[in-house]
């Protein structure tokens, strides 16, 4: 379980790629012991014992309340769990210690990233607003408030942001990726797909992108070439539903029912109706119930 992905999983899996998924360095934790914690729980993660890393951090913060980190942390594994209120109790109390700037900046990122998930947008544009003002060309907040600008229908505000990202930084991929994003959901296809051509050529180790692009393409009818991108897609990151409900739709337009319904009902068995709704449900009951 990588340690950024761990921390973003919801919005990794659709849309907007989450910003410390593809920051190149996660901000640093200063203290050497506290980062020895982080990285016994994160060791306890990935191997599937998340009892035994909820306890390492919890008896950390029972002995040494003051170190924020320990509540990042154990914040960010509540989101991957789901716990949103959980995960944001605690990231508020690391908010509330002292600290400097880029840590801050790290929290109030984190207390957007659960809003978001649990489509609090105006408390996540808060978060983010908050942090703007520390950092006003941090291109990590800017992207991830044009995140919530196009969630809330103001594609034309996200557009502007995520290129200000790009006058900051112009080999900055998420943006490009989450540009290919808005213009998929504006119905503008070819241009998403130039923003994805992009996006990958700069980063070509992103799921996300690959699936995005992918169903542009479905939407052109470049069945062979969306076909190829999902594929690579669910290669790469096999847990994600919306990757499955893509091709599904791909399977459809060829005609080929049974493979559909196979990546219907893989996607329904991933929690696709709990994190997006019910049209892979729906879908299965049309296509597939007989």
């Amino acid at each position: 379980m990588n340690k950024l992905v761990i921390v973003f999983t919801t919005f990794f899996l659709i849309g907007f790629s989450p910003v410390f998924a593809q920051l190149e360095e996660e901000p640093k934790i200063e203290s050497p012991w506290v980062q020895a914690i982080v990285d016994s729980a994160y060791i306890a993660a990935d191997a599937n014992e998340l009892d035994k890393a909820f306890h390492i951090l919890s008896k950390a913060i029972d002995e040494h309340p003051e170190e924020k980190d320990l509540y990042y942390t154990r914040g960010s594994f509540y989101y991957y769990m789901r716990m949103f209120s959980e995960g944001e109790d605690d990231i508020l109390k690391g908010l509330a210690l002292p600290q400097d700037v880029t840590s801050k900046i790290k929290g109030l990122l984190l207390l957007g990233e659960v809003r978001v998930s649990y489509r609090n947008f105006k408390g996540a544009f808060t978060a983010y607003k908050e942090a703007e003002k520390l950092d006003p060309n941090h291109i990590g907040v800017l992207s991830d408030l044009a995140n919530v600008y196009l969630e809330t229908g103001d594609s034309k505000k996200a557009i502007e942001l995520m290129e200000r990202c790009l006058e900051i930084d112009k080999n900055f991929s998420l943006a490009y990726t989450n540009l290919g994003f808005t213009y998929q959901k504006l119905g503008k296809h070819k241009k998403a797909l130039e923003y994805f051509d992009k996006s990958i050529e700069l980063d070509p180790e992103v799921a996300l992108t690959y699936n995005n692009r992918g169903y542009s393409e479905l939407k052109l009818g470049m069945f062979e070439e969306a076909l190829i991108d999902i594929n690579k897609s669910l290669e790469m990151f096999p847990d994600n539903s919306y990757a499955y409900r893509n091709r599904a739709i791909l399977y459809l337009e060829l005609d080929d029912k049974v493979k559909a319904c196979e990546d219907l009902y893989q996607a329904l068995e991933l929690d696709f109706t709990e994190q997006y709704g019910p049209e892979v449900r729906d879908l299965y009951k049309e296509h597939c119930s007989d």
